[in-house]
């Protein structure tokens, strides 16, 4: 009987440890399959990314080009003698190679926008050419031809800013390697128009005029805020590069000690009054030319480092995904065929010792020992503790970069990028018959105060100039330090003289505010203020227009003598 009974009893186990073996081997499959999705995704992304940092190469090579042809513009417009043929071949040659980075980037943007940009450099082309045609120096015309250049080179820069939020909104990883590139082009095309900025002037033997002076003081402190933003420029974002750091020293030493200097001579010898300068404009540009060639060399090698990392780690995580996909298939078939070991060369033994056990139960002296614990799930969730820290972390890491992107690390005003965000929100969602208004406001004189006391005292002027206007706007209100020494002001209301009578308490306030030197002098501060309003209906007023008339309007308080208020006229 006893015996029937442990036959049965041992029939039953059998099935039901062939059931157990199924379910293994089911949930081995499935496992298998969770597994391969992770790593196909990461495979994914990888790939994706490597295709993103080739697009920002494209687009950065186009920029970088299109900013490289105003050296050979330049010369042509204003070469003396017969022959240009030299010239003109150069001019041609960087303009073919524009034309093949372009074509590249063409199915990286909207069709409209590309064929803007491709209008836009045809008109200034045209420009150039009939410029270098005309005989006889002409500074307005020649200026209009660079500024033409310019417009051209920031529409090109603000597609490569659309793209690059585009990308780091897809994959947030690729925030610093994306803004350090663009950070290195955009250094390239500022240090550049260092000696744009002068061509004109020294063509045509003319002293520097006040607009051709804020172009260049606007270029150099754009400079100088470049290289403080790639400060920790001597590291791979993605590791420690001993090249590319030793690059961004020559680069550095070459262009300050060289070519930096160069801009600072020009300009004293401009603002002497007499026009006659040490090199001429053909002159100047080859030689200031000279000095950014490292500064070149050292965006491309980043750019082409950058583009090999992210193409090596797609491949590895191609291989990886290979590789896994092999030792799942292999894992899988070990555990399938340990399930049957186990099965038949280990509980089949074990059912025989049942039968030991069985005649062991009557024994009262028999002891009974717990089964062993499994540690490895400790582990594991001790593993998923450290995980959810580390996740907390990275969203206090991400609200504090978050912060810094959108602040003004000196005025803890907003900056340029989160002002013109919050702008153009405002003015698209805005109530009917409420008017939109911006103030911009320049402090005056602001660079003979950090040549006469040092930039730490200009710090605190521009600190008390945020704290003045944190004082007298409202809740409403918004303020940024959108530049150097420029801010802007965003209000609201029924009223067109609201906006007038906050620059005005602003404008007392600067006057009122008693900012010290180290010596003790008293640092009078001033301001020029430009406001400008949306019309009624604002849908027909851009925020680029709002910005364009209230910088037409700080000019003009300028112009009249600074320390004063323009208000824009309604058209």
């Amino acid at each position: 009987m006893k015996a029937g009974v442990l036959s049965t009893d041992s029939g039953g186990l059998s099935s039901r440890l062939g059931w157990w073996a199924v379910v293994v081997i089911v949930l081995s499959g499935v496992m298998a399959g969770i597994i391969l999705r992770g790593t196909w995704h990461a495979a994914s992304q990888a790939e994706q990314n490597a295709r993103i940092i080739q697009e920002l190469y494209q687009l950065l090579n186009a920029a970088n080009l299109l900013a490289a042809e105003r050296a050979p513009s330049n010369i042509i417009m204003t070469e003396t003698g017969d022959d240009h043929s030299e010239a003109w071949q150069r001019l041609n040659r960087a303009r073919l190679r524009t034309d093949a980075a372009l074509r590249q980037t063409a199915s990286l943007l909207p069709s409209p926008q590309f064929s803007d940009l491709l209008h836009k450099l045809r008109d200034v082309r045209q420009q150039v050419d009939l410029t270098a045609s005309h005989t006889g120096p002409d500074r307005i015309k020649l200026q209009n031809t660079i500024n033409g250049m310019f417009t051209v080179s920031d529409i090109l820069h603000d597609i490569v800013l659309v793209k690059s939020a585009q990308w780091i909104q897809e994959d947030t990883s690729l925030s610093t390697p994306v803004l350090r590139a663009v950070a290195l082009t955009e250094l390239r095309d500022t240090a550049g128009r260092l000696g744009s900025w002068l061509i004109a002037p020294v063509q045509t033997g003319t002293t520097l005029s006040r607009y051709n002076l804020e172009g260049l003081y606007r270029a150099d402190e754009r400079v100088s805020m470049l290289w403080a933003l790639l400060a920790p420029a001597g590291t791979f974002p993605i590791g420690t590069n001993s090249r590319l750091a030793a690059m961004r020293v020559e680069a550095r030493e070459h262009f300050f000690e060289e070519g930096h200097p160069l801009i600072t001579q020009l300009v004293s010898e401009g603002l002497s009054g007499t026009g006659k300068y040490s090199y001429s404009a053909v002159g100047l540009t080859e030689r200031y030319l000279s000095t950014l060639t490292l500064l070149e060399r050292w965006q491309y090698e980043y750019l082409r480092q950058l583009t090999a990392e992210y193409n090596q780690r797609a491949n590895k995580e191609s291989d990886l995904f290979t590789l896994v996909l092999f030792t799942l298939l292999t894992i899988t078939g070990l555990i399938s065929a340990g399930v049957f070991v186990v099965q038949f060369r280990i509980m089949r033994p074990l059912l025989s010792a049942r039968k030991m056990i069985v005649s062991m139960a009557e024994d009262k002296n028999v002891t009974l020992y717990p089964p062993p614990r499994v540690r490895e799930l400790d582990q594991l969730f001790y593993a998923i503790e450290i995980l959810k820290i580390r996740l907390e972390e990275r969203d206090e890491l991400t609200r504090r970069l978050q912060y810094l992107a959108e602040t003004d690390e000196l005025t803890g005003l907003f900056n340029r990028r989160a002002f013109d965000q919050t702008g153009e929100s405002l003015l698209s969602g805005h109530r009917p018959g409420v008017i939109i208004f911006l103030i911009i406001m320049d402090l005056d004189y602001f660079k003979l105060i950090n040549d006469r006391y040092g930039h730490p005292v200009g710090d605190s002027v521009l600190t008390a100039a945020a704290d003045v206007i944190r004082t007298h706007i409202t809740e409403g209100d918004m303020a940024a330090r959108i530049g150097g020494e420029e801010f802007a002001i965003v209000v609201s209301g029924t009223e067109s003289t609201s906006a007038l009578r906050l620059a005005e308490s602003i404008q007392k306030g600067l006057h009122n505010r008693d900012s010290r030197a180290p010596d003790g002098d008293r640092i009078n501060i001033t301001a020029s203020f430009g406001i400008a309003g949306t019309k009624q209906d604002s849908s027909n007023t851009s925020w680029r227009q709002l910005i364009a008339d209230a910088d037409s309007a700080l000019y003009e308080a300028k112009r009249s003598g600074r320390d004063c208020i323009r208000v824009s006229a309604p058209e």
